[in-house]
């Protein structure tokens, strides 16, 4: 960036000036950048990063840029050296999704608009029902939509700022509600430590197998500490609850229990737990006063996959996700919205309530606004961790308003079906090997029907294996992930765009698959000559 020449003020008259030109210049821009997204390179190339490194500045400039000049820096040396990451069909990296058309507009509106949602004030704007009705929808589209007998919803939904917020959720309403079913005092309002010996309870332990790195950042921050995260995971499959274990553990009476339940590993994707077991931790959990908890980030969109053979082993499995007490997933994934989003559901929204909301008695001492006094749904600051709230919500509905329930059940088998596609792909293939082994399950199509839009896998060639991210990754044709897995690395293949085409993506992926065997099989060949 250039020097600059002269003061620009926020308020100047020659930015309002130049402001259609601008925008005119961005939209071309922007247009330019989603019409190339499929050809566009994934990663930028190093040189493009290192120019727009030295295109930062060093220091706070005295006198800024101007709107001009910084928009043309924002387009000509940031924008290129940004990944592709959310605008790839063949970014197969992080579970990161993409932002569908709609929902991308709306983002467009949030910006523009810059509503907070800190509490509603219906009489002031629709922001608050816009979010209500997004949630309803969306508990419709994950059959989340359940009533009681007397015509109330099971489920109360909020918009979260991401997954790992939303387990933050989940374990502290787990902490809150081991500690109330034994009576003792809000641990929002006395300690945790005073809570818990009111309580009589020395110890609450989260059980779960491969949880999420968010669930060991839950127990730190709500004081029950990384070390009352315990794995129970079968020594034969360690991302599987082990609900003898568990049952061992929950019937404890020197410690209460949370249970958080993956419903899709990060690393293989794979559901770790059945109908059955999943059924019986219901009862364990009601009869042992424990909180069932289901991190379900990406595998909550299970159940918005159609009804038929093809997903039915999957489905079994989902379809109980409503015996939970508190439900995590992530927007910024499979609903394809932008960044940052996530969703909870619990069945006892009190419990949030108790956690995050001011008691009335405490009003004289802080300055609380009279619209925390409104009935109807709970103000948002009152359920969740933020006051000041992007109305991440507006996304969300254009999306489903968009595209309906067949619009995302078209996205999710087309994504399901290119990842059972690569799995099929790199099962036959002599070179590679799918991962990870489950016991019991031997032929190709019942293995297959266990993948939902996570492929695991490495080369069985240990000096292949080694460099087989690298391989992959440098055609930039796709982009795959490396992980570490059972002590080996492997290749993670994460499907989650909007975008995916199966039969062009599947030729694409194959075609690299092939070519980095090929070409490792042709230098083998060589050396052995040698």
């Amino acid at each position: 960036m250039s020097p600059p020449s002269k003061e620009h003020r926020m308020n100047s008259q020659e930015d309002s000036e130049n402001l259609p030109q601008i925008i005119s210049t961005t939209h071309k821009s922007l247009l330019t950048i989603l019409q190339n997204a499929r050809t566009r390179n994934i990663l930028p190339t190093p040189d493009t990063l290192s120019r727009a490194v030295q295109s930062l500045p060093s220091h706070l400039p005295p006198h800024g840029q101007g709107l001009s000049q910084t928009t043309e820096h924002l387009l000509h040396d940031i924008a290129p050296a940004v990944s592709s990451s959310s605008l790839s069909s063949r970014y197969f990296g992080f579970v990161t999704g993409g932002t569908t058309p709609a929902a991308r507009l709306a983002d467009y509106l949030v910006t523009t608009l810059d509503e907070c949602l800190a509490v509603r004030i219906p009489a002031d704007t629709i922001a608050t029902d816009v979010e209500n009705r997004a949630l309803t929808m969306l508990a419709e589209l994950l059959h989340l939509n359940q009533t009681n007998p007397d015509g109330s919803a099971v489920w109360t939904g909020f918009f979260t700022p991401g997954s790992s917020t939303s387990n933050l959720y989940g374990i502290a309403c787990g902490r809150e509600h081991v500690l109330r079913v034994r009576e003792a005092p809000l641990s929002g309002s006395v300690g945790i430590r005073a809570a818990c010996e009111a309580a009589g309870l020395p110890e609450i332990q989260i059980l779960c197998s491969m949880g999420h790195p968010s669930i060991m950042k839950a127990a730190s921050l709500t004081g029950l500490g990384r070390s009352a995260v315990k794995q129970m995971g079968l020594p034969s499959r360690p991302w599987h609850l082990d609900v003898r274990r568990v049952q061992h553990e929950i019937q404890r009476t020197d410690c209460a229990s949370i249970v958080s339940v993956s419903l899709g590993e990060v690393n293989t994707g794979k559901v770790g737990i059945t109908a059955d077991e999943l059924k019986q931790l219901r009862q364990l959990c009601d009869r042992y006063q424990a909180w069932l908890h289901i991190d379900a980030a990406f595998g909550v969109f299970i159940n918005a996959l159609p009804d038929n053979s093809e997903f039915q082993s999957l489905k079994e499995i989902a379809q109980y996700i409503c015996l939970g007490d508190s439900i995590t997933g992530d927007g910024h994934k499979l609903l394809n919205v932008p960044f940052d989003c996530g969703f909870f559901y619990i069945r006892d929204s009190t419990r949030l309530k108790d956690i995050f909301s001011i008691p009335k008695p405490d009003f004289p001492r802080f300055a609380i606004p009279p619209v925390y006094f409104l009935g109807g749904p709970a103000n948002p600051t009152d359920v969740g961790i933020q006051n000041g709230r992007r109305f991440r919500a507006l996304p969300v509905y254009a999306s489903l308003t968009a595209y309906g329930r067949s619009g995302y059940e078209d996205m999710l088998v087309r994504q399901t079906r290119l990842a059972r596609g690569i799995a099929a792909y790199v099962w036959d293939h002599p070179v590679y090997e799918l991962l990870p082994r489950l016991p019991g399950i031997e032929k190709k199509d019942e293995v297959l029907q266990t993948i939902f839009i996570l492929i695991l896998f490495r080369a069985v060639n240990p000096s292949l294996n080694e460099s087989l991210l690298v391989r992959i990754n440098e055609t930039g044709k796709m982009y795959a992930q490396g992980v570490v897995w059972e002590g080996q690395k492997a290749v993670r293949c994460a499907i989650a765009n909007w975008a995916v085409d199966v039969k062009d993506d599947l030729a694409i992926v194959t075609e690299v698959l092939g070519s980095v065997a090929a070409k490792w099989e042709a230098g083998e060949k060589m050396r052995s000559r040698l």
